[in-house]
């Protein structure tokens, strides 16, 4: 019996050897050839809402705030557009990327003055963060903070309100303090899908 079946093996083997011979014999090959390859790049552009274009940086030369007082606020209407190439969607962030000056006055008005980020029509008190950031102080804002309007999707654009006050209960030491080069920057990080 062992020899019967040590037999049919050692055919078994002999066989598989000439068919796989066989069949490796023939191959062909076909390529793809002048492909052409582009990446995407992000573009993330500004314009003050009403605004004639928009920019990758808007100036509006430090006199858009009217002076504050304990209670109100003053805004900031803009708008941003994602003019990416490729099918590029953005998360939204906003900083104040450096100190202002002078830094005598942003020391006192830091930890007082407080601004939000909403979409216009929304409401700034929403704790819904596809509506608003919520209010943070000047200080606060030096870290990236989340931004409503996201996803900003390729080719899309949003409509946001930038919104400071000076609280109600802000002690005498921010009178007469003023912060002439506020810089808000807006980042726009690629979403990855999954």
């Amino acid at each position: 019996m062992n020899k019967v079946v040590s037999g049919l093996l050692g055919l078994t083997v002999v066989v598989g050897l000439v068919v796989g011979a066989a069949v490796a014999q023939f191959n062909d090959a076909a390529s793809l050839t002048n492909l052409a390859l582009s990446v995407g790049s992000p573009d993330l552009l500004i314009t003050l809402t009403g605004g004639e274009s928009f920019l990758q940086e808007v100036n509006i030369a430090g006199s858009f705030f009217d002076t504050l007082v304990p209670g109100e606020f003053d805004e900031v209407l803009f708008e941003l557009r994602n003019n990416s190439t490729g099918n590029l969607d953005f998360s939204l962030t906003g900083k104040i990327p450096v100190v202002p000056t002078p830094s005598e006055d942003w020391t006192a008005l830091k930890d007082e003055v407080e601004c939000v980020v909403y979409l216009q029509g929304g409401d700034p008190e929403s704790v819904d963060t596809a509506v608003s950031s919520g209010w943070k102080t000047l200080n606060t804002w030096l870290a990236s903070q989340d931004l409503p309007g996201d996803p900003l999707n390729s080719s899309s654009e949003e409509q946001l309100v930038l919104r400071c006050k000076v609280p109600s209960d802000a002690p005498n030491s921010v009178a007469g303090q003023e912060i002439t080069d506020l810089e808000f920057e807006v980042t726009g990080e690629q979403i990855l899908g999954p």
